[in-house]
């Protein structure tokens, strides 16, 4: 009983004091646009031994640059940037602490851009504790280096019955000799958005141009009655041996366009009218081809007698290319011709007029 009274009592292997060290951040994210690299990522809410953070310190932003994408820097000794101390994520009751973003933008130097226009900047962050101690990398993110084009002018619009026509002011601004790589392409990026953009909404990709070429575009795919606004965005594609990637320079000023359908359908054609029947039931059958138009809603028919002005014989729109006229009577001649309309209403031109005659009984 004695030994085992002892044994309870015996003290446990002294564990280290804590060093405080925050997590390494594991959710960088880099973006590019033009010049300038904008980093992002959630602040660690706890050290290393699990314990929640009570304070943290500065963040350093560490750069290097490299030939493949995706290798972490190889050290931290002269930092890109210095992220003051963000707040600490507090706990709220029994919930984990709610996530703190942390954020850093800066300008590529010009002589990275152009010294190493096929590498890539990689990038990590290191969280420090007060004392100035980190527990190491996050992981390692990447841009390409390769420098973009300027910003060209708003595209120029119309709308037109076949679509949206987008066309360039001459040509598109032309590549550099000093930036002319046969591992770098420059074009331009046509995109649509429509307004206002739903929530998460991407841009719609319409064309791509080569850099230095007019650009002439008929966008199809957009809906009419709705909104829209487009832009022309430089675009460089760096060919290396990690793969391909892109760089998007600054986007060209937006053009609005309100896509209102004020464009009939085309005039029928072919109309053909036959007369048939009996003394007691006489019509005439009128046929024509049919349009093709993808938003034909129907035709109307148009009928009179000579020295008489046209009038609509349809009460609702005809669907198919094909109509009976059963209000004719004998020793008539009837001239008849026939217009499309579309969901929106739009009438075409009448086509030109066929006649037929109903025989005297």
């Amino acid at each position: 009983m004695l030994l085992l009274l002892l044994g309870c009592g015996s003290p446990g292997t002294p564990l280290p004091p804590s060093l405080h060290l925050p997590q390494p951040v594991q959710d960088l994210r880099a973006t590019r646009k033009g010049d300038v690299v904008t980093l992002t990522w959630t602040q660690p809410s706890h050290t290393t031994d699990k314990d929640s953070i009570r304070q943290l310190g500065q963040t350093l932003v560490c750069r290097d640059v490299s030939p493949s994408a995706g290798v972490p820097p190889a050290n931290c000794s002269q930092p890109a940037g210095k992220v003051p101390p963000q707040p600490v994520p507090r706990s709220s009751g029994p919930n984990p602490p709610t996530p703190v973003a942390a954020s850093f933008s800066e300008k590529l130097p010009v002589e990275l851009q152009t010294s190493h226009p096929a590498w890539f900047a990689l990038y990590a962050v290191q969280v420090q504790n007060p004392r100035g101690r980190s527990a190491g990398f996050s992981n390692a993110v990447s841009v390409p280096l390769a420098p973009t084009l300027e910003a060209p002018s708003k595209p120029n619009v119309e709308v037109r019955a076949d679509g949206i026509h987008l066309f360039s002011s001459g040509n598109l601004p032309a590549v550099p000799a000093e930036l002319a790589r046969p591992e770098l392409e420059f074009f331009y990026r046509l995109s649509r958005q429509e307004e206002p953009p739903a929530a998460n909404a991407a841009p719609v990709v319409i064309a791509e141009t080569p850099a230095g070429s007019a650009m002439q575009v008929v966008d199809h795919s957009f809906e009419w009655e709705k909104h829209y606004s487009y832009n022309l965005t430089p675009i460089t594609r760096v060919k290396s041996a990690s793969g391909s990637a892109e760089v998007q320079g600054e986007d060209s000023p937006a053009v609005e366009v309100f896509a209102h359908d004020i464009f009939p359908p085309a005039a029928p054609s072919g109309v053909e009218a036959v007369f048939s029947g009996n003394p007691q039931n006489v019509y005439i059958d009128l046929t024509w081809a049919a349009n093709t138009e993808s938003d034909l809603a129907g035709y109307n028919v148009y009928r009179r007698r000579a020295g008489e002005s046209p009038a609509r014989i349809n009460s609702e729109l005809i669907p198919t290319p094909s109509f009976r006229d059963t209000q004719v009577a004998a020793g008539n001649e009837y001239f008849y011709s026939v217009s499309a309309v579309d969901l929106r209403h739009n009438e075409s031109p009448r086509s030109a007029e066929t006649s037929e005659s109903v025989p005297s009984n």
